[in-house]
């Protein structure tokens, strides 16, 4: 299943790259998903892309963010039970 068409799931460890400034991204984070709003959805090449408002869990700063999907660029995903 695709990050791209469902979006993260509640309870996902996600590690990803953040967007800083237009095409620039920091270093890895690595965060725990605790909810996800849709915002919108666009038709794409590649299929139905759709887009989320992420509330997360950095784990190291133990910092609660809202990230939304276009800031974002996944590295990993380790799925957690719901």
């Amino acid at each position: 299943m695709s990050s791209y068409s469902k979006g993260l799931e509640v309870a996902d460890l996600v590690t990803f790259m953040h967007k800083v400034f237009k095409n620039q991204f920091s270093g890895p984070r690595t965060a725990l998903v605790l909810s996800k709003k849709y915002l919108f959805e666009n038709n794409t090449k590649y299929g139905i892309r759709k887009f989320f408002d992420y509330r997360m869990l950095d784990i190291k700063s133990n910092k609660v963010y809202n990230i939304k999907t276009r800031d974002i660029k996944v590295v990993k995903i380790i799925k957690g039970s719901n």
